[in-house]
């Protein structure tokens, strides 16, 4: 882990953290997690080219067997505003109608 973590630093615009593999149950539990994070504040598009290209590079090698990214882009983003006043009334009005009167 430690060597990994090593050899990632050299990447001076990306921020690499490597943790073990939880343990799963009847699964080989000898991976390592990676996670990948853009210092130059870069699209999305262009952190999941790098992620895609380092899967691909990784896959070369032949102690590795197995390796994935998650990442996807293609997940719809959503930005929500929430007025917590206006909810607790709104909340307290709701279990007024179904409760009753709330205390």
């Amino acid at each position: 882990m430690r060597e990994i973590t090593q050899r990632l630093q050299n990447y001076p615009n990306a921020r690499f953290i490597a943790t073990p593999s939880p343990t799963i149950i009847g699964l080989d539990a000898s991976g390592v997690n990676i996670y990948i994070q853009s210092k130059e504040g870069g699209s999305l598009e262009d952190l999941k080219k790098y992620a895609d290209l380092m899967v691909q590079e990784a896959l070369k090698r032949k102690e590795i067997r197995h390796i994935f990214t998650n990442l996807s882009v293609n997940t719809p983003q959503v930005a929500i505003e929430l007025d917590r006043e206006k909810a607790c009334l709104l909340l307290m009005s709701i279990l007024t109608k179904f409760l009753g009167q709330c205390r």
